[in-house]
């Protein structure tokens, strides 16, 4: 992923579940790497040179 983001990034998450089993806490893993990958999927899209597009107040995105 270092290659793909050439800043540094920080992501944190949790999630609580109540009563939850040891096999889906193990369940969960696959789907945090799946999810990942996607993420890194996704950021390879991202266009790290555009310049910031700011809004003022009472605008929205077209």
């Amino acid at each position: 992923m270092a290659k793909t983001i050439p800043h540094y990034l920080v992501v944190t998450s949790g999630v609580h579940v109540d009563h939850i089993s040891k096999a889906q806490i193990a369940a969960s893993f696959p789907m945090v790497e799946s999810l990942s990958q996607e993420v890194v999927q996704w950021l390879e899209t991202v266009n790290w040179g555009a310049e910031a597009i700011y809004y003022q107040n009472g605008e929205t995105p077209q």
